[in-house]
């Protein structure tokens, strides 16, 4: 996807935004540390709920219930 930008190389600016040339090595780089950050970014959310869910279960008792379990309030319900 990125493969122009590994063969010609992407534009290396000075402090005051001066394009000074071009790099290879700036490519990839830039492109190692975006595919990292987009590999390592979903972890906490895959990992964490599942962790978190056992300590939970173990924990709480059997019969307990979460407040919300079910998507609507039962019939006859009325929070007036």
């Amino acid at each position: 996807m990125r493969h122009s930008e590994l063969s010609e190389g992407i534009s290396v600016l000075d402090d005051s935004g001066n394009v000074v040339g071009t790099s290879k090595v700036a490519a990839r780089h830039a492109l190692l540390e975006t595919a990292l950050t987009r590999a390592v970014l979903p972890v906490p959310i895959l990992i964490l709920p599942p962790i978190i869910m056992s300590v939970l279960e173990r924990f709480l008792p059997q019969n307990f219930v979460f407040a919300f379990n079910e998507p609507f309030p039962p019939p006859g319900f009325s929070v007036a």
